[in-house]
């Protein structure tokens, strides 16, 4: 098979992968009343409240800082220090960066209220989706294929590797855990953010089509 027949193949998968993820997403956005999921979103939430502890409130606190603009902003600008200011991680960065814009364009779409108990940590606007899911999603990706895997340091380049892969699942856990969103809420950001990552993966495969 031929370099040009494998990059559209690749870019025929990536745009079924955003055909089905944009459907779930939608149905999700347009379903979150409905009684089974009604259900098991409940459920999750009556299992984090039962099993609230201080000291794990601390350290999901810890978590899910770094899926706020905070969090992102300083891994990001650890990142670029370290690539010395390397133009690519830096346009990965503004690309990570706009993932926020996207994820209140759809909260206000959707306008799903928060869930109704006492949270655990600071969380305003709508619910759906968990932009802490989506954007911790998109920024490991970038990261690990634009910086890490370009790292020489062994040791390092596997510490970052780990915590990059471990991240949104961490941040993911520390949403629900905090009350701010529902288990549907954090499988809305991840599907947002396949989605996204799959348009960039194809914008850069066809700008190679036509070079």
């Amino acid at each position: 098979m031929s370099k040009t027949k494998r990059t559209l193949r690749k870019i025929t998968i990536l745009l079924m992968l955003v055909i089905i993820s944009s459907s779930l997403f939608c149905y999700l956005g347009m379903n979150y009343n409905n009684a089974k999921f009604t259900a098991l979103d409940n459920a999750i939430l009556q299992f984090m409240v039962d099993h609230t502890e201080k000291e794990i409130t601390v350290l999901m606190n810890f978590f899910t800082f770094f899926g706020t603009i905070g969090g992102v902003s300083l891994i990001l600008l650890l990142m670029i220090f370290i690539s010395h200011f390397n133009k690519k991680i830096i346009t990965a960065g503004v690309i990570i960066i706009a993932e926020y814009l996207i994820n209140g364009i759809l909260k206000n779409i959707y306008m799903r209220p928060r869930p109704p108990v006492a949270r655990l940590t600071l969380a305003e606007g709508y619910s759906y989706i968990s932009g802490h899911s989506a954007v911790s999603l998109v920024m490991s990706v970038i990261l690990i294929n634009v910086f890490v895997c370009n790292m020489k340091h062994k040791r390092i380049k596997n510490i970052l590797y780990v915590f990059l892969v471990i991240m949104p699942f961490l941040i993911a856990i520390s949403r629900l855990y905090l009350r701010a969103h529902y288990f549907t809420d954090v499988i809305g950001g991840w599907l947002v953010g396949i989605v996204y990552l799959s348009i960039l993966e194809i914008i850069v495969l066809t700008r190679k089509l036509s070079m």
